[in-house]
């Protein structure tokens, strides 16, 4: 089976990229830094029509500071949704509200969810607040900063149940960052397979780990809250701006590599350089374990697969091609890595529903 029409931007279409509004930067940092519900949609908004596929915000009370009010979540997420129909996520972090105790309360009084709440694990309380989310419908992206606060999400035993895992490394020094990634994704290895990973940075080393991120097959993430500049050092214009460059980027770092199809003829398939038989594996369990209600499905070796519908994805014995089980018990195998690539390109997902 031959897989020369897959293209770059397909590989991409399957990874998340998630726009960062505003963060805990305070109003006047940029001039396009949203604060008000209305801000947040229109910057929303723009970020959508530019290619983002969920947005993250930090609630901001009548002030301009970060809150957890009821209706102050509400309006934003309102103002949101009136905008734009991709998944909203908002921020827990324990700057806003030191005490867990307080957290708790605040997120029990949500009137208007959130599709995700980000939980840094590094913080006080942090697995509570994280089963407070769950418990209330809620998906929760697990932060973590470094290695221990990977320890302490598998320590919880909550990472199966998050809708993601994000590696955030905050070092500003760019080899400390790598490090603290290697060690991040080492201390997961073999941690809930199907919940997808998310990889991102902070100001300097935010296109760096983006490139990173694109290589490795994450999703990832980029906005006003992670950067105020472009790749080049001069200033965004908009988290649009940024949205657009980021996936430029992605889809510059994929090469064209020749794979063996069962005939033993090359194929070929669009897939991210430097990325070998289990990368595939492993992203096409992250897009399987996604939330079912989302009734995805993929195009696999010509036939239409649910992803809901996968229980496993496996190596074959000689470790390059893949065999894909079902549910049902049918097997699907001898897939190369060009034939995945080219099912991710194929992904159909249903629109999320508010709450």
């Amino acid at each position: 089976m031959v897989w020369s029409d897959v293209t770059c931007s397909d590989w991409g279409s399957a990874m998340l990229l998630k726009a960062c509004l505003n963060g805990v930067r305070r109003r006047g940092t940029h001039d396009r830094l949203p604060v008000t519900p209305e801000e947040c949609a229109r910057e929303g908004a723009a970020a959508v029509a530019a290619g983002a596929g969920a947005l993250h915000v930090h609630i901001r009370g009548d002030d301009g500071s970060e809150t957890f009010d009821a209706v102050a979540v509400a309006m934003t997420l309102d103002a949101l949704r009136h905008a734009v129909s991709v998944p909203i996520g908002i921020s827990t972090g324990a700057w806003v509200m030191p005490d867990p105790d307080d957290r708790l309360a605040a997120i029990k009084s949500w009137t208007t969810l959130p599709d995700f709440a980000s939980v840094n694990f590094h913080e006080d309380g942090a697995p509570d607040i994280a089963r407070a989310l769950i418990d209330r419908g809620v998906g929760v992206e697990a932060g973590l900063w470094n290695a221990e606060s990977a320890r302490s999400l598998i320590a919880c035993g909550l990472a199966d149940q998050c809708l993601r895992i994000m590696l955030e490394p905050i070092d500003p020094d760019l080899d400390v960052t790598v490090a603290t990634i290697d060690e991040m994704r080492t201390a997961l290895l073999g941690v809930a397979s199907g919940v997808p990973r998310l990889l991102h940075g902070h100001g300097a080393n935010v296109w760096a780990v983006l490139e990173r991120a694109g290589a490795l097959g994450y999703d990832s993430r980029i906005g006003l809250e992670d950067t105020l500049t472009l790749p080049d050092g001069t200033a965004a214009r908009d988290n649009a701006q940024l949205v657009g460059v980021a996936l430029e980027i992605l889809d510059a770092g994929h090469r064209t590599v020749a794979v063996l199809d069962h005939a033993g003829e090359a194929t070929q398939g669009d897939v991210p350089a430097g990325l070998g038989p289990e990368i595939f594996r492993d992203h096409l369990r992250q897009v399987a374990g996604r939330d079912p209600d989302d009734g995805a499905e993929v195009t696999l070796q010509e036939q239409q697969v649910l992803l809901a519908d996968i229980e496993s994805v496996e190596a074959e014995p000689d470790g390059h091609r893949s065999r894909v089980r079902l549910r049902s018990g049918l097997i699907i195998g001898g897939v190369t890595g060009a034939a995945i690539v080219a099912a991710l390109a194929t992904i159909r997902y249903r629109r999320r529903r508010s709450h």
